[in-house]
């Protein structure tokens, strides 16, 4: 029970953007990067098409943890394409997602003894959200905060982190590229919604540890870029997550590319776990004439 429950946040934390990271601080601007790579870089050609594809990992990663690679690819690519608008953050539909109409009370929904485990795990992961604010907040904005209970137990994140999206979304910007969506926040924000209930919160609260070996197996298994962990990983996780989560939106993803993309060249960026599976990114391409490559890593630069 222990590994489904911390295989389930992992994938969370390779599916979701900047919700699980909004509580952390940017960190200011870095010229240099080392030699350690991000992984999970592919290129998918199909005539004179190319997409560079880039699984992200959307908490603990820093400037620095970046393969520099990537950076020439972003220079190369006419048009960058991601999960969701991260620019463009509307206070109003947050507000609808993550807090609770009047008279309605989280605790209540919870009950007692949950409420009391779902209020301690934040309290022992430093949370500055007093609990009297708990009170008001949305089964899904309780789902975001034990992920971000469970990222800075693992050391995962830290001020001054960003999701490696945020980082791609800032360069594209600087250097006036192309930025498209394949979802918009209110999309995303439904499938959340419908994967964070009560019950799933319960659950999750049920198996709650201090420490998962599962989980940091499987954040090697990223930083290694071993897509056949990932596949590993998505076998465990139910079935109903799964599909919704992943499988649901990959197929919907397919149908939007070919509106979305460049005829030249696209970057794409999303969470790494949808490029692996059966239903994955990788095979659906394949599936639709794309050959795909690994793009070897290369030795540190600076960043143009």
């Amino acid at each position: 029970m222990k590994q489904t429950r911390s295989k389930i946040i992992f994938l969370m934390i390779l599916c979701i953007w900047g919700l699980i990271t909004g509580c952390v601080s940017p960190s200011k601007a870095v010229e240099k990067y080392d030699s350690r790579p991000h992984s999970f870089l592919w290129e998918a050609t199909k005539g004179k098409q190319i997409l560079t594809l880039v699984g992200t990992m959307h908490v603990g990663i820093t400037p620095e943890d970046m393969n520099p690679v990537l950076w020439s690819r972003i220079n190369q690519a006419d048009t960058v394409l991601i999960e969701t608008d991260i620019g463009n953050s509307d206070s109003r539909l947050m507000e609808r997602f993550l807090t609770m109409p009047a008279g309605v009370n989280l605790s209540d929904m919870f009950g007692k003894p949950y409420w009391e485990k779902f209020t301690k795990v934040l309290k022992d992961s430093g949370s500055p959200v007093p609990e009297a604010q708990l009170h008001t907040i949305t089964p899904l904005a309780a789902g975001i905060f034990l992920l971000q209970s469970q990222a800075k137990a693992e050391d995962d994140m830290k001020e001054g982190q960003l999701s490696i999206d945020q980082i791609i979304f800032d360069k594209a910007k600087a250097l006036h590229k192309k930025t498209r969506t394949f979802e918009t926040n209110e999309e995303q924000l439904i499938y959340l919604k419908n994967i964070f209930t009560i019950d799933a919160l319960k659950k999750m609260l049920d198996e709650w540890t201090d420490e998962s070996e599962s989980y940091d197996t499987m954040k090697k298994a990223f930083n290694s870029g071993d897509t056949e962990a990932l596949d590993a990983l998505l076998e465990d996780v139910p079935k109903e997550i799964r599909t919704s989560l992943l499988d649901e939106r990959n197929h919907h993803w397919m149908l939007a590319l070919p509106k979305l993309s460049s005829p030249n060249h696209t970057l794409i960026a999303v969470g790494a776990a949808h490029f692996a599976g059966p239903e994955g990114l990788l095979k659906l391409l394949e599936h639709e004439g794309y050959v795909i490559h690994p793009i070897k890593r290369q030795p540190p630069q600076l960043v143009p």
